[in-house]
């Protein structure tokens, strides 16, 4: 995102890379749907938690999904579900859920994930 290598994003530069106030992002962690690390206080993502919140956005914009199927669909949490079978869950779900089009499994592929 804003420093080009793999290591975690501050927590402000995920809230400006995706248009979301800091505040809904605080309340996605208090709900489980996302898990940032913490250091000096400060909130970090790494790739998995970039992807759950690109994720939690997209099904949020459709206005067809609320936070408690997302959070069930994540796997109620990312502390309650590893994040390789978290993701392969997500993952299926989505492409069954494009039907076909090719719009949720754009988000699977290696190639289309967000760069850190």
């Amino acid at each position: 995102m804003g420093s080009g290598n793999d290591g975690p994003t501050p927590i402000r530069d995920v809230a400006d890379h995706f248009g979301l106030p800091l505040s809904t992002l605080h309340y996605w962690e208090r709900r489980e749907l996302v898990a940032p690390t913490r250091r000096a206080g400060q909130r970090w993502y790494d790739t998995e938690q970039l992807y759950r919140v690109a994720l939690i956005k997209l099904r949020r914009t459709t206005g067809l999904i609320g936070v408690a199927p997302i959070a069930e669909m994540l796997g109620d949490g990312p502390g309650r579900a590893g994040p390789a079978g978290g993701r392969a869950r997500v993952d299926r779900r989505m492409r069954a859920a494009a039907g076909g089009t090719g719009r949720g499994a754009r988000l699977s592929e290696p190639s289309a994930r967000l760069p850190v």
